[in-house]
């Protein structure tokens, strides 16, 4: 029909589940919510207008954690190193605890790297 229709009605008339929706009224509280949102679970919104035009925004966390992958979707070693050098660690952690475990070890092997060549400026 080309006809655009909310999706709660036709969820609840054929007993399907429907999309979250959000209470959103502008930009703003787009980008906050879009903030707030848990990066390895959620993408970001689809916004629609009054006529039916669609926006979509990426959760910036989402967005930064698509960056640290290769075409095969596995994370970078050199892509997290960078993360190490800008001592972003914790801000790092606080999108993605759930990397620290590969963040941590290379950690300690920089942190060993700028000892030895510390030790070896001084020499």
């Amino acid at each position: 029909t080309l006809l655009e229709a909310s999706p709660q009605p036709v969820a609840t008339h054929y007993g399907w589940q429907c999309v979250r929706t959000f209470p959103l009224r502008s930009m703003e509280q787009v980008r906050a919510a879009a903030k707030a949102l848990d990066p390895t679970a959620d993408e970001g919104f689809v916004v629609v207008d009054k006529h039916w035009q669609r926006l979509k925004v990426k959760a910036p966390g989402y967005a930064a954690l698509c960056h640290l992958q290769n075409s095969d979707g596995y994370f970078q070693d050199y892509r997290i190193l960078q993360v190490i050098r800008r001592g972003e660690e914790g801000e790092f952690l606080a999108y993605f605890p759930d990397l620290n475990g590969m963040l941590a070890p290379l950690a300690e092997r920089y942190a060993k790297l700028c000892t030895l060549h510390d030790e070896a400026a001084a020499d």
